[in-house]
């Protein structure tokens, strides 16, 4: 029997960085076992930790890596130390952060020298060519490598040479097993790992910063819906430690055949508990699919398109089309309407941004009340049209170096530690974006962040939009005016922009000069350097949030003053708004506390609203007394999430971004 090791790894040294089940090696490994049988023993890895210690005691014929951004050099390290202790063994990688030229895939494949096979896309078939051809070669890849023999779906160097043999997709996923069906997940349901599943491969759409945006993967295959449901009966009967599930098709929602599956999830809701909280990209298009779809799922599901940026130029240049605006509008609304969260996707630095172009992307966001506007870094992935030189050199891309936040630590690999960090390029500026401007955008994202995202100031804005003004130009107003900031706040908005800065390096030599140096790791591992500052920083933010929470309506009511729109009655509203925010907010993950509160205005009502109320049309007839506490589904919910991101503030950071928080504010009932 031929030992194969298939590893996803994760960084865990600030704690785990990738909380998904190791889906993608798993599905490999599944169809491996199908078409080989008993020729192959396998074992799946997540954690550098548990791959040491099965090294330690046994180094396979096979091991396999996944290759993502956020795990190339962890995995490169084990291979290269498995590979010294036991020269014959045979390194296989495969995944979607490989290039896509043949100078840079002979360019990766010698850098990286340990590996001796690279499976390029799907991997499941790709592996199984492979094996079968080691195997007529008695396992021995050298002798496979010196005949300079191509096997469908992979790429080597041999002499200086690139071996490749592109294959086609697999258009008939049914014949690929499912790793959940065959046990081969049932460890990791144990583990503080999210669940995931797969429904459909490919994306129709080309856009030039995504690794699927390529040609060769704009057809759509999916699995039978009789897998599908059975899959998922699997994972709900099974998924005991956590409330969510992650649906990894690139395009959720935006087909006929996505009702059915939305149907089995309410279906298991209904029937197990199961899943609470349900993540996927949702459709580009066909909002009134999307929207059919999240009403299917009664608000555990998040309901959004991705933008990236209003700007036609901006659009054309990155070679995409988005929903129409209107539309956009038509989800935010349905979503006010049903209580779903709603939100799009802002990436800055793309081709021919600038700071207007991203400020306005911003504006179209927060102005039609969605609740979450998730803002990205331009990263350069590797294998996408926008990582070329040729498009560097066209838009005049200013880049830098980083180590990505929580991808850096101290690990033990067959008895010796090595130090390890994940890094990426970044684009901080380009032919129309200033690197100063950038910053200014930076800080914007900041208060977007904090004030906007999880509808964490609902009744300010709603206020505000309701009298006829910009909830964007209140933000601008804030950005414009620190004198409004308390001492705490500002603090924080100033590390905000440090890090921002410190962390960036101008090449990738001197960023590996600094991982090397004395202590650089430990800084990282400690959240010193190197942390998500957006993130990070709404976390403390959130942590002196009776602070936050008075510097808004304090600034609320300057902006509305220089409107002209403060009157008594806004006042009033205001300060009763300040003392009820706070009691529902501040401290959300404790659930002991609990309050009775009473108040002028009766708030239950008002929500019913979504607080988008004018004060100045409705009377103060109180007093409405009203229990506040968390109930016990929520305290579940609370719970389970902090064993899975921790109590850290890094963990309560990403607690706060890939939850709807609104689930986890205080109830509010008359008492």
């Amino acid at each position: 029997m031929i030992n194969v090791y298939f590893a996803d790894l994760t960084h865990t040294a600030q704690g785990i960085m990738s909380k998904i089940f190791p889906i993608g090696t798993a599905t490999v490994a599944a169809y491996a076992r199908q078409e080989l049988g008993e020729e192959i023993g396998v074992k799946l890895f997540k954690f550098p930790e548990e791959l040491d210690k099965a090294l330690c005691k046994n180094i396979p014929e096979i091991l396999c890596l996944s290759n993502y951004a956020w795990n190339l050099q962890i995995a490169n390290t084990f291979a290269k130390a498995a590979k010294k202790k036991k020269p014959d063994l045979t390194v296989v990688f495969g995944g979607p952060n490989f290039p896509d030229s043949t100078v840079e895939r002979t360019q990766f494949l010698k850098k990286y020298s340990s590996i001796d096979f690279y499976i390029i896309g799907e991997g499941e078939e790709g592996f199984v060519n492979l094996y079968k051809k080691l195997k007529e070669y008695g396992m021995d890849s050298g002798k496979l490598k010196a005949r300079k023999e191509a096997v469908p779906s992979c790429a080597y160097v041999i002499d200086e040479e690139l071996i490749l043999e592109e294959n086609s997709r697999i258009n008939n996923l049914n014949k690929v097993p499912c790793p959940y069906q065959m046990g081969l997940l049932d460890p990791f349901f144990s583990m503080p790992l999210i669940p995931i599943i797969e429904t459909t491969r490919g994306c129709p759409f080309q856009c030039s910063f995504c690794a699927d945006g390529k040609k060769t993967a704009d057809r759509i295959f999916r699995y039978d819906e009789e897998k599908i449901t059975k899959t998922l009966e699997y994972i709900a009967q099974r998924a005991k430690n956590c409330d969510e599930l992650i649906i990894a098709d690139l395009n959720f929602g935006m087909y006929d055949f996505d009702i059915s599956t939305a149907n089995t999830l309410c279906r298991l809701q209904k029937e197990t508990g199961y899943p609470l909280t349900i993540k996927a990209s949702a459709g580009k298009n066909k909002p009134e699919k999307i929207i059919n779809i999240t009403n299917i799922l009664k608000g555990s599901g998040f309901l959004g398109a991705a933008l990236q940026s209003t700007d036609p130029e901006v659009l054309k240049a990155i070679k995409r089309d988005n929903i129409p605006t209107e539309k956009i509008m038509n989800l935010a609304e349905f979503g006010k309407e049903q209580g779903n969260p709603t939100y799009t996707e802002i990436i800055l630095g793309l081709p021919q941004d600038s700071k207007e172009k991203h400020f306005e992307s911003l504006r179209v966001g927060v102005d039609m009340g969605l609740n979450s506007i998730r803002m990205y870094q331009l990263m350069l992935l590797a294998g996408t049209e926008m990582a070329s030189p040729e498009s560097r050199k066209t838009f005049e891309m200013i880049i830098k170096w980083r180590v990505l936040p929580g991808c850096a630590g101290n690990y033990q690999i067959l008895g010796k530690e090595y130090r390890i960090a994940e890094y990426e390029e970044i684009v901080v500026g380009n032919k129309t974006l200033s690197f100063n401007d950038y910053l200014e955008c930076r800080l914007m994202n900041l208060l977007v962040e904090t004030f906007i995202n999880n509808a964490l100031f609902e009744e300010i804005f709603g206020l505000i939009q309701a009298i006829g003004l910009s909830r964007f130009d209140c933000l601008l107003f804030i950005l414009n005016h620190p004198e409004t900031y308390p001492e705490s706040i500002k603090s924080y908005f100033d590390s905000y922009i440090n890090d921002t800065t410190s962390d960036l390096f101008e090449t990738e030599k001197e960023l590996l000069e600094h991982i090397d140096q004395e202590g650089s790791i430990e800084n990282y591992v400690s959240g010193t350097k190197g942390r998500n500052e957006l993130l990070y920083h709404k976390a403390l933010c959130y942590l002196s949030f009776q602070d936050l929470n008075n510097m808004l309506c304090m600034a609320a009511l300057k902006f509305l003053d220089e409107n002209g729109k403060l009157t008594k009655k806004i006042k009033d509203y205001i300060e009763s708004l300040r003392n009820f925010s706070l009691l529902r907010k501040k401290s959300f993950e404790n659930t002991n506390l609990e309050y009775v509160e009473s108040f002028k205005y009766d708030f239950k009502a008002l929500s019913k609203k979504n607080f988008e109320i004018d004060p100045n049309h409705i009377e103060p007839c109180g007093p409405f007394t009203f229990k506040i506490k968390h109930n016990p589904s929520q305290i579940s919910l609370i719970q389970n999430s902090l064993k899975i991101y921790g109590k850290s503030t890094s963990g309560l950071a990403r607690l706060i971004q890939r939850s709807n928080l609104k689930k986890m504010f205080r109830e509010f009932e008359y008492n």
